[in-house]
């Protein structure tokens, strides 16, 4: 009724975990399939490491892939970005949800300012909010 593969031989089409060795050259994956487009590959997800051992988490489907924790969203990706906060499809490429009542959509740490900040840089100094915009660096400082 399904197939299954780990290690070498044919390919599984319901699931497949496999290692191509260690090493330079070396990939390994798990790889799961509905096994509903007949040809194992263009269905599911993969998480694996390519041979320059970049990291995949792939999702061959036009879905997005949900992160959750304790049974609740977390967050999540699809095409169009990365959300955080909470169950709703990103629509920019980094989209927090709405403040509520009980926590702010976004917090941004203490913490020392970049060396050589990039347009569009944002950071907080533990006295104050920076960004960079034209190439100068912007103060937000409270006025009491």
């Amino acid at each position: 009724s399904g197939s299954v593969r780990i290690g070498g031989g044919a390919t599984g089409s319901r699931l497949e975990i496999y290692n191509a060795g260690v090493g330079a050259g070396a990939s390994a994956y798990a790889h799961f399939t509905t096994g509903d487009s007949g040809n194992g590959s263009a269905d599911g997800f993969l998480v694996g490491y390519d041979a320059s051992n970049q990291t995949y988490i792939w999702n061959y489907e036009n879905t997005a892939i949900i992160l959750g924790v304790n049974n609740a969203q977390i967050g999540g990706f699809n095409t169009v970005g990365l959300g955080i906060g909470g169950g709703h499809v990103p629509t920019a490429a980094l989209d927090a949800a709405a403040s509520t009542t009980a926590r702010a959509s976004m917090r941004v740490r203490s913490g020392a300012a970049p060396t050589s900040p990039n347009d569009g840089a944002l950071w907080y100094d533990g006295t104050d909010l920076k960004f960079r915009i034209g190439a100068l660096t912007k103060t937000v400082a409270w006025q009491a």
